[in-house]
């Protein structure tokens, strides 16, 4: 009976996923019809701003799964960034239920990171490494560049000018896909054929030169010199390969590179990837770089002409690629595919007509794109939108202020107009150019209470709560190293340090009166306060508060020389009361997100030296902080009740009803000073000619992008003066204002307005006066909310998390969804480096029959022990107590039959989907060992570090004295933490479809004996059905709590 209703729901949810399909396609226009019925063979699809592309891309997806057998593992769809993804998943399953999941849906780099983790034996990196820091990166270049017998490239007077040049342009050159030698032979040519040309141009008169093409001497030898700089650049790109490889490290853009090297040289792994995947789709194809599109190719080549490559893309928002080259991708496909089905979708469904038409005379300036067809395609040509969703006087405004204060107070107003007359605040944005012109928005913004989420996050290190921290991290380094007071006093006045400000002040009148430093006077006997006080009242408790902290302060410079830099971060943040004074803070989400990025950066710099103390790190601080280097801070997603601030970069592929583009003005907008350094060599692009671009081309597309975010007005302002420091400079419109203005033609309707009451002194006088009043934040529980909700909708629950939750939800909230810093302890790092060696063994015995000498399972455990975070002498401790754990384990265990079915098996990550409804879980299984193959049933396996628990302990029958009371309430099935660990794992290997056994039994591997000289124990559960029904019902309870939000205003 249970069987027959299974099928009657599966039949009924097929023809509710058909019924939605179909739905769906209705919908399409012809042109996205024929782009998602046409699933086989290559296809280029020209989309520009708001023409459904990903619509198309989705639905397409649904097409291929309803009209072949494909399995949706095999459909691989890249995207350019992370939200991409995201929303392109959420759109799938919404469309066509559970099977979204499946589907390969990721970045490039996501896609290239999860090939290096789970082939590794094909990689030259270290298994788990991170790509290096941007600081790192920087010092490594600095060392170069010190090495190096350089003369263009290393100054007199400032030896390391280009190091922030070099490494844009190393990045450039890697995005193409060149490697250092390609690159020195370029760079040769190169300088060879400049140098050939400069012998014939000096040997002609400037007419001759003329008429035979040849650029002036000067300019030749202005080639020629820029051409030696590459010259060096090549030896500085092979010296930071080798340097990297050698440390067995890489950086971001080496993720794509190592794919394609491996996928070269390993055939194994090139078939397996061709046989695994069918199906290829690539939005924002006009961005990919070259090197991108290798891996595109080496993953379908098998297919010849006839690969099923889909992408969707569009010359005229190319912002991201090399050189501007907006036309080199949609070119190179067409090379790359010679009978591809080319098809342009020219309906509109975001801007009014208005802003299409206008978007149109500006991007047809453009003389890359300016009458180049693709198959008959008009590139520059108008989009026709489909309707004007509201009815306003203009749909562009163009608006002039007399200086960049008055402009951006005006902004705020009008905003606030938008806002009381019903706008959602996040269905607007304010875009500009640059990062930094962001800085007096936000201040405006602050005044008029208006939220606002900044988009590609904002710069740790540029936080007020930040600098406070270092400023106390500062202070200890002073106290520990030269015993000064430089900032002791401004320290000591923080509020989050809990001390009398009034009682600060005295004690430092006191230190003056009396010619002593406050040092002196806090290191002195407290029954000498009296004499020192003179006039100033300061009792005896007084003088012992702040005598007390100051004593912290010498503790904890006492403790940097005993902790790892992480231990000792995460003390200070705790014991000091600055973390749990971020936690009254109004935005006390987002500066503990800011705080999360600078902890991310301590463990970066640890990782890479595990002996960095407090000098260091504030030395690596500094570094950053004069070469203007960031600690990028997450973006919150709120979404919610928010404004959007955002550069023209960030709101690629973003829309909003209203828009607002600030400081519109020349030089920022077109006309702008090229500042590179490297002229790099045209043999990196195969198919455009660059001397054939307008200089303003690369800023026209990212004003064109800006233009076409809006779907019901944009509004274009500017100043005429620019203030800064005091001074004054004149400024004039961006010529990109006068590309579209109203003609006698009068085809756009702009208009150039000059609000009048902004003009009056009296109103500027206002403003000035209500700038200088003090902000006062208040919570926004609203958007806490949402960022809770967009958290949790994402997250992905294990068994770590569960138990955390029943044992302490605000512990939780914090470490799970927030994620506050928190050290790994010796205890978890020796637990790691057990693990390592464990897996190592399982694997050799699985491939070989036999476990590997204990000598060499022994090495294996130091060399992972010395990548773990650990002082010497805790390091010290657990290799001798790891050593005599793992030679009693392998003694114990040597003539033992295992029979390893999967090792170190991640289940709820890459192709493998585990959703309980729409929640996500996911969890690493240590082991799965065969039970009985003619049964299909296995046994799943985790090994445990710490003390062994008896069964009854396992089951939380006995050892319950930490148990919360809603732990003891739970049915005995799943009432003990270790016996829901190996429940979770039973219904996460239930859940993925991929896995074809069923697991029965459970195993505790414990490596340490109860006591000294007693034996090793495993216990063994049986894992049923029953028990993991309980756990599912607890799972979808906990998840429903969570997502009520409750514990939100409880927070």
């Amino acid at each position: 009976m249970a069987a027959a209703l299974n099928r009657v729901s599966q039949r009924h949810q097929q023809q509710a996923v058909s019924d939605r399909f179909h739905q769906a396609y209705a919908q399409l226009n012809p042109a996205q019809k024929l782009a998602v019925d046409t699933i086989e063979g290559p296809v280029m699809v020209v989309a520009g701003p708001g023409t459904g592309k990903t619509q198309v891309l989705v639905t397409r997806i649904a097409n291929i799964l309803t009209q072949t057998d494909t399995l949706p593992q095999a459909i691989l769809a890249l995207t350019f960034t992370e939200s991409a993804a995201q929303n392109m998943r959420e759109r799938l399953v919404k469309l066509i239920g559970q099977t979204g999941y499946s589907v390969r849906i990721s970045t490039f780099h996501a896609f290239c990171s999860e090939l290096i983790n789970s082939y590794p034996e094909y990689f030259p990196i270290d298994r788990g490494s991170e790509p290096i820091s941007e600081l790192e990166r920087y010092d490594l270049i600095r060392l170069l560049v010190g090495e190096l017998k350089l003369e263009r490239l290393q100054p007199i007077g400032d030896p390391y000018f280009y190091i922030r040049d070099i490494i844009k342009a190393i990045s450039d050159i890697k995005r193409e896909g060149v490697s250092p030698p390609d690159f020195a032979e370029m760079v040769e040519v190169e300088i060879s054929t400049l140098t050939q040309k400069l012998m014939e141009a000096e040997k002609l008169t400037p007419k001759n030169r003329r008429e035979a093409g040849l650029p002036t001497v000067t300019e030749l030898k202005k080639q020629l010199r820029s051409a030696e700089k590459n010259q060096e650049l090549a030896l500085i790109y092979q010296s930071y390969e080798q340097s990297l490889r050698a440390h067995k490290r890489y950086d971001f853009d080496d993720m794509i590179g190592l794919t394609i090297v491996a996928l070269k040289t390993h055939e194994l792994l090139h078939s397996e990837q061709q046989e695994k995947l069918q199906y290829f789709l690539v939005d924002e194809y006009q961005d990919t770089n070259a090197a991108q599109t290798q891996v595109l190719q080496l993953l379908s080549e098998f297919w010849g002409e006839a690969a099923n490559v889909f992408v969707v893309g569009d010359p005229n928002q190319a912002i991201y690629r090399f050189q501007g080259a907006s036309l080199e991708n949609m070119l190179s496909f067409t090379a790359w595919f010679s009978q591809a089905t080319i098809i342009a979708l020219d309906q509109g469904y975001r801007c009014p007509q208005e802003i299409y038409t206008a978007a149109a005379e500006l991007i047809e300036r453009n003389t890359l794109t300016a009458g180049t067809q693709l198959s008959g395609i008009d590139l520059t040509a108008p989009l026709k939108a489909t309707t004007d969703q509201i009815q306003t006087d203009t749909k562009i405004r163009i608006v002039e202020f007399p200086s960049q204060f008055v402009e951006l107070w005006w902004v705020a107003e009008e905003i606030q107009k938008l806002i009381a007359a019903g706008a959602a605040p996040e269905k607007i944005a304010v875009i500009y150019r640059h990062n930094r012109d962001r800085h007096e928005l936000i201040e405006v913004l602050t005044k008029h209470q208006i939220g606002f989420e900044i988009d590609g996050g904002s710069d740790a290190l540029s936080e007020p709560t930040v600098e406070q921290f270092l400023s106390l991290l500062r202070v200890i380094l002073d106290l520990k190293t030269a015993g000064t007071e430089t900032e002791l006093v401004s320290v000591l006045l923080l509020d989050w340090l809990g001390l009398s400000r009034l009682t600060i002040l005295k004690l430092a009148r006191v230190a003056q009166k009396n010619r002593r430093s406050l040092i002196t006077l806090l290191e002195g006997d407290v029954n000498q306060i009296q004499k020192f006080s003179g006039g100033e009242t300061v009792t005896l408790a007084e003088f012992l508060s702040v005598q007390q902290k100051y004593q912290q302060l010498i503790a904890w410079a006492a403790a940097d020389a005993n902790l790892t830099l992480t231990a000792w971060f995460e003390s200070v943040l705790v014991e000091s009361g600055f973390l749990a004074w971020l936690q009254t803070l109004p935005d006390k989400l987002y500066q503990l997100t800011v705080i999360n990025s600078l902890y991310a950066q301590v463990k970066a710099l640890v990782a890479s030296r595990h002996t960095l103390k407090l000098a260091d790190f504030l030395s690596a601080i500094t570094t950053m902080q004069e070469h203007h280097l960031t600690i990028k801070v997450d973006d919150l997603d709120l979404h919610t009740n928010q404004v959007k601030l955002t550069t023209a970069h960030k709101a690629k592929g973003q829309e909003w009803d209203q828009v607002f583009m600030i400081h519109c003005v020349d030089k920022k907008w077109g006309n702008n000073l090229d500042r590179k350094q490297f002229k790099l060599p045209t043999q990196l692009l195969k198919h455009t000619q660059l001397d054939a671009k307008d200089i303003n081309e690369d800023e026209r597309r990212l004003f064109y992008v800006a233009l076409t975010r809006t779907k019901q007005r944009v509004t274009c302002s500017y100043s005429l003066h620019f203030q800064n420091a005091g001074h004054s400079k004149p400024q004039i419109a961006s010529q990109f204002l006068g590309e579209f203005q109203p003609t006698q033609s009068e085809t756009v309707a702009a208009q150039i307005l000059r609000p009048a009451d902004y003009l009056t002194s009296n109103k500027v006088a206002a403003q000035l006066v209500q700038s200088l009043q003090p902000v006062v934040k208040t919570r926004d529980l609203a958007a806490e909310k949402a960022f809770f909700a967009t958290v949790l909708k994402h997250y992905r629950l294990s068994a770590t998390g569960l138990n955390k939750y029943l044992r302490d939800p605000r512990a939780f909230v914090l470490e799970e969804l927030i994620r506050t810093p928190k050290a790994k302890n010796s205890a978890m790092a020796y637990g790691t480096a057990m693990h390592r060696v464990l897996e190592t063994a399982f694997r050799n015995y699985q491939n070989q029959g036999v476990f590997p000498a204990l000598e060499k399972n022994l090495q294996e455990f130091e060399a992972a022990l010395a990548d773990e975070v650990l002082n010497p002498a805790d390091f010290e401790r657990r290799l001798a107590q790891g050593k005599i754990s793992l030679e009693r384990y392998f003694t114990t265990y040597a003539g033992e039959t295992v029979q390893p079915l999967m090792i170190e098996q991640l289940l709820g990550s890459g192709t493998s989907v585990t959703m309980l409804g729409d929640i996500r879980l996911i969890g690493r299984i240590d082991r799965i060992d065969w039970l009985d193959k003619s049964a299909k049933t296995a046994r799943v396996i985790d090994y445990k570090t710490g003390k062994p628990k008896t069964a009854n302990e396992i089951i939380g029958v006995s050892g319950t004295e930490e148990f919360t009371e809603r732990e003891l309430a739970l049915p005995e099935t799943i009432r003990g933490p270790h016996q829901r660990q190996l429940l979770f794992y039973k219904l996460l290997t239930q859940l993925d479809a991929q896995f074809n056994w069923e697991i029965t039994e459970g195993m505790f591997d414990f490596t340490e004996p109860k006591t000294d000289g007693a034996k090793l124990t495993r216990r063994f559960l049986p894992l049923t059905d029953v028990a993991v029904r309980d756990l599912t019902s607890l799972i979808q309870q906990v998840m429903a709590e969570l997502r009520s939000l409750r514990f939100v205003e409880e927070w």
